[in-house]
């Protein structure tokens, strides 16, 4: 257990507390959040709250008066609004870890392709905007469709793909683009990747190096499985793409900065090559690091949380099951969930390892991201041409109900 006391500064990222204690004793932990994530947490956590966790004043103003009282010894930032402001603390008070020039280069998707492109990696062209109106002349200089994001989110939130630029000219009367008006960020317009599928590279950087890394691919990509059925498969380390990726990926880490950490990455591929599209330094959302750790025994929340309070991780993998995981997303929509399967219904079908399912009460409500979902399916198969058959049987076992 490390001594001393930890800030953690978080959203909605469930699993950031749970790994915490493991390292920290509760008493040592501050907690940064906004009201409406109290639930999240048990009714003892010293919690401190803030309009917004991505405003570093409102932050610092926070932390300071923790520090005043006990100093500081560390900071762990999991969710991507937090993640420039975690690295800004980090600078202010000297504190080991990764610094705001660094987290600044994972959280900012602007910066980010621009230091990639420098590196030689190549990513998808776009232009940095400040004013949604100028959505359609950045349409035409790169060439429709265009995707259209803020330049710090995550989730496929607030992210559209627009076909031309009648489309664009529509898309400004819209409440989407009101959110963009009032938002505190840039805006990045980026040119839409025709591409054979969506992936996802899920590592643990040790002293600048890649030293351990897991490639899956998305079942569809993120923009088109918002609330649907979605998850993604492992690729089996003699697949071609596995060796792809594996050549960028550390010319990623060095080009962004990282020593310490853990990194999801999403990357295009076309047929021949990998296109990254964006990166960050925490775990991934979803089922994905729980497929993982059933698969190599590697538990990604484990390994940043130690990286984050500069600690070790033993990183070395184990093939616990053979063959190939998939994480399957199983579909959601808002409202209160009245009623949901249960496990032994999802039981029986080909190659079932585990599943966690939402409470009957749970609310969802608007937005939705790629990561919601009712629960989560983890499956064991020999390769990919299984997952379709194991769809069918899971949907014709799945059903649940919503009261508004």
């Amino acid at each position: 257990m490390m001594n001393g006391r930890v800030i953690l500064l978080n959203s909605g990222k469930t699993d950031a507390y749970r790994h915490l204690v493991k390292f920290v004793p509760a008493t040592g932990i501050d907690v940064i959040t906004e009201r409406k994530y109290t639930a999240l947490y048990p009714t003892n956590t010293n919690l401190h709250y803030v309009n917004d966790i991505a405003d570093e004043t409102e932050v610092l103003n926070v932390a300071r008066k923790l520090d005043s009282s006990d100093s500081i010894a560390a900071v762990v930032s999991p969710s991507e609004r937090s993640l420039p402001v975690g690295g800004y603390l980090r600078t202010y008070f000297n504190l080991p870890g990764t610094g705001f020039d660094v987290a600044w280069g994972f959280a900012n998707k602007s910066v980010m392709k621009s230091k990639l492109r420098s590196a030689g990696v190549e990513v998808a062209r776009a232009l940095t905007i400040s004013n949604i109106r100028q959505l359609v002349d950045a349409g035409d200089e790169i060439g429709w469709p265009v995707v259209v994001k803020p330049v710090i989110g995550s989730g496929s939130m607030n992210t559209y793909k627009i076909h031309n630029r009648e489309e664009a000219a529509s898309f400004l009367e819209t409440p989407q683009a009101d959110w963009f008006r009032n938002s505190r960020y840039q805006i990045i317009v980026e040119e839409y990747i025709t591409m054979k599928g969506e992936y996802h590279c899920d590592a643990i950087i040790h002293n600048g190096q890649v030293v351990f890394f897991v490639l899956q691919r998305y079942f569809s990509p993120l923009l088109e499985c918002t609330g649907a059925w979605g998850g993604s498969i492992m690729i089996g380390k003699g697949d071609e793409r596995y060796d792809k990726i594996s050549a960028i990926y550390p010319k990623v880490v060095k080009a962004l900065g990282l020593k310490d950490g853990v990194t999801h990455m999403e990357a295009f591929w076309t047929g021949t090559k990998f296109i990254v599209g964006e990166i960050s330094c925490r775990p991934a959302g979803g089922g994905i690091p729980k497929s993982i750790l059933l698969k190599y025994g590697i538990d990604l929340w484990d390994a940043f949380t130690a990286a984050s309070l500069n600690l070790e991780y033993n990183h070395k993998a184990s093939e616990l099951i053979p063959g190939i995981i998939a994480n399957i997303d199983l579909p959601v929509q808002t409202g209160r969930l009245v009623d949901i399967c249960t496990i032994d219904e999802l039981s029986s079908i080909d190659g079932f390892v585990s599943a966690d399912l939402s409470p009957v009460g749970t609310l969802f409500s608007e937005p939705l991201n790629s990561s919601s979902a009712t629960g989560i399916v983890y499956v064991q198969l020999q390769s990919d041409a299984e997952l379709e058959g194991t769809l069918q049987q899971l949907k014709e076992r799945y059903h649940s109900a919503y009261e508004s």
